[in-house]
C-alpha cells in the first residue's frame, strides 16, 4: 500500500500549475528563473559543469561525440 504525503502532493499540484502558466514550455519556464533570480540577487538552482564523456569500444578505441547529430570518428592514440 503506498501512503499518499500531502506535502508531496501539494508540491506536485504547485509545480503542475507554475508548469501550466508557460503552456509547458520549459525553455520559457527557464527564462522565467532566470528574470526571479536577476530581480532577487540570488540562484534558484545551482549548475554543474559537466565532465566530457568518452566511450571505448571493443578493439579499446577511444569514441567522443562532437555534437548530437554529427557521426563520431575514433580519436587518434598516436
Amino acid at each position: 500500500m503506498i501512503m499518499k504525503d500531502p506535502i508531496v502532493q501539494e508540491i506536485h499540484r504547485r509545480r503542475a500549475a507554475y508548469a501550466k502558466r508557460f503552456n509547458y514550455d520549459v525553455h520559457a519556464i527557464g527564462e522565467d528563473i532566470r528574470r526571479c533570480e536577476t530581480e532577487s540577487g540570488g540562484k534558484f538552482a545551482a549548475t554543474i559543469p559537466r565532465r566530457k564523456r568518452s566511450l571505448e569500444t571493443k578493439r579499446g578505441k577511444k569514441w567522443r561525440a562532437k555534437r548530437i547529430g554529427k557521426s563520431s570518428k575514433p580519436l587518434s592514440t598516436g
